[in-house]
């Protein structure tokens, strides 16, 4: 039987403008971390916007990770799935969504955890 696995949104303030403006830090942050946690990348999409923030999708073959960055308004919105078809996941996007939030030098402004 199917175990629902954890989905976290979070929304944080950020002031680490270099963070929030430039996708390359993220995607180099991101690589570590999924390298890091066993994590399979089977696609990944990100976009620089002109004059600052970004957005990123790294599809996995346990979910995905996606995020989106508004650095004008010292803001990023991300989400953090990892289904448990093989193993329960949860304790991972506790790790992987608190590790997010600290990269940003980030404070949660919301967050909300859904079992899916």
């Amino acid at each position: 039987m199917y175990k629902a696995g954890l989905h976290i949104l979070c929304e944080i303030h950020s002031t680490a403008q270099d963070k929030t403006s430039e996708v390359k830090k993220w995607h180099t942050f991101m690589q570590k971390n999924i390298q890091k946690y066993d994590l399979v990348q089977v696609g990944e999409s990100l976009h620089q916007f002109d004059g600052g923030g970004y957005t990123a999708v790294h599809c996995l073959t346990e979910s995905h990770i996606a995020i989106h960055t508004w650095p004008e308004y010292n803001l990023v919105t991300f989400d953090v799935f990892l289904c448990n078809y093989l193993k329960d996941n949860h304790i991972l996007v506790e790790r992987i969504a608190a590790e997010i939030v600290t990269f940003f030098s980030g404070e949660i402004i919301q967050q909300h955890n859904i079992k899916r």
